[in-house]
């Protein structure tokens, strides 16, 4: 299965954790963050709620929160639906 045919949560995870480098520690992710070349502005290392690692990425705005959010909750309810209507 490609990255194109991922859905809800399962994209969630290859765009969260799977498509970045893996580093055991946060001292490692920032040893390789200072080596990053270009502008690091919005750059952090966050713990990884998927392989209990670290990652480096964007730091998220408020908005971009808030669509997310959204989204989440929207893809909960189709998911809810479909499972009364399997049941049903």
């Amino acid at each position: 299965m490609t990255n194109k045919n991922l859905r809800g949560k399962e994209w969630f995870e290859y765009r969260s954790c799977r498509s970045k480098r893996y580093y055991a520690d946060r001292k490692a992710a920032r040893r390789s963050l200072c080596t990053v070349p270009g502008n690091k502005k919005g750059l952090k290392v966050y713990p990884c709620q998927f392989c209990d690692g670290f990652h480096i990425g964007h730091e998220e705005t408020k908005e971009k929160k808030k669509r997310k959010r959204a989204r989440q909750e929207s893809e909960d309810v189709r998911m809810q639906e479909e499972a009364r209507e399997e049941t049903g």
